[in-house]
This record gives C-alpha cells, sequence and structure tokens, in this order.
C-alpha cells in the first residue's frame, strides 16, 4: 500500500472547523426540532369548535305541520280504540276521517310493541 497521509497543520484546522460547524449546524436543528415538538404538544387540538345555538333556532313548526301530526294522532287514537285481537288491523283502513284510505298510505302511528307494523298481510 501507499504511505500514509498526514494532515497538516493547516488542514487540520480547517477539518476540525468543518466539524465544529457541523456539530453547531446539527445542535442547532435539534434544538429548534425540540422547541417544535414542545409548541405541538403543549398546543390545545384543533377542533371545529360549533357555536350553541339558542334552543329552537332552526326548527321551525308550522300551523300545517301541527295539523299534520294532529291527523296521525287522531288516526291512532282510532285505531287503538277500535283494534280486535282477531283483527288487529281492520280498523285501521277505511274510509272514515280517523282512518287511513289504503295499506299503502303512510298515515298513521304505529303500535309500541310492534305488532301492527305492517298493516299488509306479508309472507
Amino acid at each position: 500500500m501507499g504511505r500514509p497521509h498526514t494532515i497538516g497543520r493547516k488542514a487540520s484546522s480547517v477539518l476540525s472547523q468543518t466539524i465544529s460547524s457541523s456539530t453547531v449546524l446539527a445542535t442547532m436543528l435539534l434544538a429548534w426540532a425540540a422547541c417544535v415538538g414542545a409548541a405541538l404538544a403543549t398546543r390545545d387540538a384543533d377542533t371545529a369548535q360549533a357555536a350553541i345555538a339558542p334552543p329552537g333556532q332552526g326548527f321551525t313548526v308550522t300551523p300545517g305541520d301541527l295539523k299534520f301530526i294532529l291527523k296521525q294522532i287522531k288516526i291512532a287514537e282510532h285505531h287503538a280504540h277500535t283494534l280486535t285481537p282477531a283483527n288487529p288491523c281492520g280498523t285501521l283502513v277505511g274510509p272514515g276521517p280517523d282512518q287511513i284510505p289504503d295499506r299503502l298510505t303512510p298515515y298513521g302511528l304505529r303500535t309500541v310493541d310492534g305488532f301492527v307494523q305492517q298493516p299488509v298481510p306479508g309472507p
């Protein structure tokens, strides 16, 4: 092999300055990264905060809505008073004012126990 190279005094000084500069730069970058990490860890999460609206804002009930709801209640009351165990859906459908006109019309309320959820006999 060849002769070992020796670094002269001037080259050694430049090398040590380069290493020193690299060390300082690395230290500064590490300190910056630590500060950014600490700042991110301690800040509050950026969650969307919706303003709380006063009660009822955006919810409007018109007289037509109330009339429709009352009609559903009257149909359900009539059905509850006239149904029989043998014919639970027979009084729900009919020509009366508190009956639904046909089995496909989505009027009236359904029973709480779920017995008359489907007024049309199914398979």
